[in-house]
Order: C-alpha cells, then structure tokens, then sequence
C-alpha cells in the first residue's frame, strides 16, 4: 500500500514538473487571440483581418507566431514567459518569412536565442507576472488599460524606403560574370538618412576604393567634391547614385549576395564627406533598458532618425530606425503597471517587414544578454 502511495506521489511530481516545463507553450488559437485583442487596445476604431498563421521554428522546435494583418504583420512569442507582442505593423509592409531581408532575420534570430534560453529554464524572464498579462490579453479583460506615453513624439519619421538590389545598386561593381554587387546595408542607411534630410547638396573629399576579398574586386579612387545631388523629386538614378557614392565614401565590400563596411568608415564618411555635423556611435551594452529607450526617444522626438546596428553569427547589419511607441499597460487584476518599449524598425529592403519591434529584453541580463552587440549612431545634420 505504501509503494502504491509513494508512486502515485512520483507520478504526480512528474506530472508537475511536466506542466512547468511545457506548459507554457502557446496555441496558434491562444496566439491569434492576443494577437487580436493587443491590436485593438492600441487602435480600438480599427477592423483588423487577421490571417496567414506561420511558426518561425528552430531545430528544437516553435519559437513564435507570425500572423498577416490586413497588408501588415504581427509577432506573437510562443511562450507565455515571455511579452506576448514581438513585432507588428497593422497596416502596410507583409513579406514572406522567406525573405532575404538579412537585417530583419538579424532580428528575428536573437528573438528566437532569447525564447529558446526561456523554454530551457536557463535564465528568468524579464517580465514581471507574464501569466497574468497574457491571461488578460486573453480574455480581452476590461479591466486592461492602454496608455500611450509619448505624446507629441511622432510615431514614424517616415523615411524613404531604398533597397539594396536594382535599381538603387544599378551603379554599383559588377562581378566577373557581369553580376550587380548589392549596395550593402551600410550604404543603404547612410542613403536613406541623406534622403531624409535633403542632403548634402554635394560630397566633399576623395575616396578610395579597394576590393579584393570576395566575388567583386576592384580599386577606385573618387572625388566627391565634384559630385552634386538632386533632392528634388529624386529619381531612381539619384537614389542609385547617392547610395553608390555611399559605398565607395565607406569603402564598402562588395559582393553580390552581400556587401558590408564598418561602423567607423560609416561614421566618419557621414561627417567628412557627406558634411554632417556629427556622427556619434552609442553602444546598447552600456545602457539599461530605460536608459537606452530614452536614447532613442531623444533623437526621434527631435525628428532626427538614427541608424541602428547589430552583430550577428554571418556578420553586422545596419539599418534606420524612425519611430518610437511606448505604451504603459495597467492591469487592475493584479496591481501593476508595464512599460512596453517598442522601435520602428526601417529595414532598408523596400519596406518588407518594417514595423514595431519591442526593445526589451526578453530574458534576465545577468544569464544572457543578446543586446551586446547593439548600436545606434546619433546623426546630426
């Protein structure tokens, strides 16, 4: 009787144990709610038409939900440690998963680090009480109230959309096959920046351009002195021109699925030949959360777009970040308050996948910290 008594006891343990290590996976149904009701919290006049359910996997298993809203897009965490909205952009900017969006499968990769480091039990959440948050967005409880806490800061800069492939890369080396280089996502920021700001009207300096480590090889030197740029109705020629011009200025590695500078050829070339007053890089390492939002906050508010960069396991990206929204949402339930920093995210691939990406941590710094290579660089005109 005892032995009976001592295995039912095991057994239940094991089932526990069981609950706590996976019950907080997230059904595709559970998903598609938060997804739903998060939307209408934050634009409550809106109808959105949620569909198109896709799980973004590792070999391990799902990690998150991606669903199409209307012609935009949100993310949903697939663990219900972790803040339910990753990502969105209720109305514009859907890409297949499969795109080759490199600075946005950047992102999505260190999502997927910090959910699986959640479902292992490595490291704790960042957030405080998550049950009871996604209980709430669950149920659409109105007991949730959205606060949005950047009034009279604009939502998005709006910067142009450039692209890395044709035509913007139409002046860029070739291979020895007769292959485009792609402009590189360095150019690409640096071009949409000087687009933002209508400038300069002309380059300063010369440049040299030497290549010789990947599929396009070369050696240039150039006088941006000579060089004048139209930012009146500016054409896909201008475009092209101002993000080559932005290569050579970086001397960019050219290659045809790939093209990358460093983040110091691309602060000084913003300041001593396309004329801007400063170009100061801010590493995330150094910054909390709070700190590094407010950051952010300052340049944007003050309708200064800044680029953002990151260093990944296949090398660094770079792209513009445009926009802030920080909502506090107060659940009555139980008392509290959370802040939800998010960024608009302008990825520099003709607007796929642009949108609102939350900041924060998803797991506890002192375990893992996947913001270390982070970066923006505070441009001044």
């Amino acid at each position: 009787m005892q032995k009976i008594k001592i295995k039912q006891i095991l057994l239940g343990l094991l089932m526990l144990l069981s609950l706590g290590m996976w019950g907080q996976n997230v059904s595709v149904n559970e998903a598609e709610k938060v997804a739903s009701n998060f939307l209408k919290l934050i634009n409550p006049k809106s109808t959105f038409v949620i569909s198109n359910a896709e799980e973004i996997k590792d070999d391990e298993g799902s990690l998150m939900y991606f669903f199409k809203v209307n012609d935009g897009f949100v993310i949903v965490a697939n663990d219900k440690k972790a803040f339910p909205i990753l990502a969105y952009n209720e109305n514009k900017n859907f890409a297949t998963l499969a795109s080759t969006n490199n600075e946005f499968q950047f992102w999505l990769s260190e999502l997927k680090k910090q959910i699986r480091v959640l479902k292992q039990g490595i490291s704790a959440p960042t957030l405080n009480k998550p049950a009871e948050i996604w209980n709430d967005l669950l149920l659409n409880s109105t007991k949730i109230k959205l606060i949005s806490n950047l009034k009279g800061c604009p939502l998005s800069l709006n910067t142009e959309t450039y692209n890395q492939k044709q035509p913007y890369n139409s002046l860029c080396p070739q291979s020895a096959q007769g292959v485009r280089a792609v402009t590189g996502c360095v150019a690409t920021a640096m071009s949409e920046i000087m687009d933002y700001y209508n400038y300069p009207a002309k380059g300063n300096g010369q440049v040299t351009w030497n290549d010789t480590s990947t599929d396009v090889v070369g050696n240039l030197t150039f006088n941006l002195s000579d060089q004048n740029y139209n930012w009146n109705n500016v054409s896909d020629m201008d475009k092209a021109k101002i993000s080559y011009h932005a290569g050579l200025a970086v001397n960019m590695n050219y290659g045809t699925i790939s093209s990358g500078a460093t983040l110091g050829n691309l602060r000084n070339a913003l300041v001593n030949n396309f004329r801007f007053s400063s170009a100061t890089i801010v590493p995330r390492s150094t910054n909390g959360i709070s700190n590094w939002y407010s950051i952010l906050k300052a340049e944007i508010c003050n309708n200064r777009p800044v680029i953002y960069t990151g260093v990944g396991n296949v090398g660094g990206h770079a792209w513009v970040a445009d926009g802030v929204v920080s909502f506090t949402i107060r659940f009555w339930t139980f008392n509290t308050t959370i802040d939800t920093p998010f960024a608009y995210m302008n990825w520099g691939w003709g607007g796929a996948f642009n949108g609102y990406y939350y900041l924060d941590n998803i797991v506890a710094n002192n375990v893992y910290n996947f913001n270390t290579n982070q970066s923006i660089v505070k441009i001044v005109k």
